[in-house]
């Protein structure tokens, strides 16, 4: 009978449209795994932030991943108050099935409580009693087999009781379960929402600071270009004066055949051979650069190689030292005459050793690496040859 029952529920809730338990425990399993994983990716990003925090990254690369935790937060959240209403029908169904068992235990009750009061007002007779009081035996056949079955009712009824009883109970037991699961993922649910406040506040914190160092790189970088066209505009400016050039030429020669050198296109022969000024690690190449935080193209005339302060720097080749000077943003500059049109140029450099219109050999120690103050320690170094400017990685010996 049970069973019948279930089975015309299942059907009825077919025909109503409405998810059977089953349908909704399902939904809710499936749920859960897509609830599980939004939760481990969120707690994959926020590692990665705080490792970004105490590595002290640039502030633009914690502001992508707050922005991939805010939408894989706000995905969490839409999850779990989907999820929600996933328990609000199963909460509705167990309501409707301890209405329905308390219903079967009430008209189950009334049965019984018309059945006690029969048997007070009419007792239960023996069956001595039931054979002297019947007319005749037809009627003693009908009254023993109508006792019989009042005796199996109440049998019945008294199992239908307890069955419906414990029934009730274990509906009972599921809905204040739905109610503590509904309650865990309520407070969940509360508590993604105001981390994803605390993370919209901190991403607003860190686009402000991100504005603020673009503005700041900006500027630096607008400066760097201007301190590139003044060191161009000056170099130019020497290559120009051809008069000076003829007689740092003539010098060179003179002092080359003193000491039995070849006179002329020294330089132009030590493509890919002539020695590193500094020993470092190159940090800024020649060329044009992409800032990807800016999207801006900046070019670079020399390369930037690393090297701590007071690290001694020495002239790649002869030459005759043509100028030495100082410009914002590079400090201490040597320009160094190597004839047949080549000039190298030593930028970021203090102590100097040698003297304008000076000729210098070939590893002559020039200067030493400045101090930069909160900038990183650094030469600065470019090549000219023929009024052009070329890319020194190509001119020294590969590492």
């Amino acid at each position: 009978m049970k069973q019948i029952l279930t089975i015309f529920i299942i059907l009825l809730a077919f025909i109503s449209g409405q998810k059977t338990s089953d349908e909704i425990q399902s939904e809710i399993e499936a749920q859960s795994n897509s609830l599980e994983k939004l939760r481990r990716e969120i707690e994959l990003v926020e590692r990665r932030i705080l490792q970004k925090e105490n590595e002290t990254r640039n502030a633009e690369e914690i502001l992508s991943d707050l922005n991939q935790k805010i939408d894989l937060t706000e995905k969490l959240i839409r999850s779990l108050t989907r999820e929600e209403r996933l328990y609000n029908e199963r909460i509705e169904q167990a309501q409707q099935g301890i209405t329905q068992k308390s219903n079967e235990l009430s008209k189950l009750k009334d049965q019984m409580r018309t059945r006690v009061i029969y048997l007070y007002q009419y007792g239960n007779p023996s069956l001595l009693e039931t054979i002297f009081y019947s007319r005749n035996w037809n009627d003693m056949v009908y009254r023993i087999k109508y006792l019989e079955i009042l005796k199996d009712r109440e049998g019945v009824l008294s199992n239908s009781i307890e069955t419906t009883i414990i029934d009730l109970e274990t509906e009972n037991v599921k809905y204040e379960k739905e109610l503590a699961d509904k309650k865990k993922l309520r407070e969940e649910k509360e508590r993604e929402i105001k981390n994803l406040q605390s993370d919209i506040h901190r991403r607003n914190e860190y686009l402000a600071t991100v504005q603020s160092e673009r503005a700041v790189l900006q500027g630096k970088l607008s400066q760097k270009q201007a301190q590139f066209h003044a060191m161009e505009e000056m170099i130019e400016k020497l290559l120009n004066d051809k008069q000076a050039a003829k007689i740092r030429e003539e010098e060179l020669i003179r002092m080359r055949a003193l000491q039995n050198m070849a006179t002329t296109g020294n330089f132009s022969t030590l493509r890919g051979k002539l020695p590193w000024p500094v020993t470092g690690k190159v940090i800024s190449h020649f060329g044009m650069r992409k800032n990807a935080q800016l999207n801006t193209i900046t070019e670079n005339p020399g390369i930037d190689i690393s090297a701590p302060a007071g690290t001694e720097v020495s002239s790649v080749l002869d030459g005759i030292v043509t100028k030495i000077t100082f410009l914002r943003g590079f400090g201490n500059v040597i320009i160094v005459d190597h004839g047949g049109g080549y000039q190298t140029v030593y930028a970021h450099v203090d102590q100097i050793r040698v003297s304008e219109k000076e000729y210098i050999s070939a590893g002559s120690i020039i200067a030493e690496i400045a101090k930069n103050g909160s900038e990183p320690e650094e030469l600065h170094f470019e090549i000219y040859g023929n009024n052009e400017k070329l890319d020194p990685e190509k001119w020294l010996v590969k590492k």
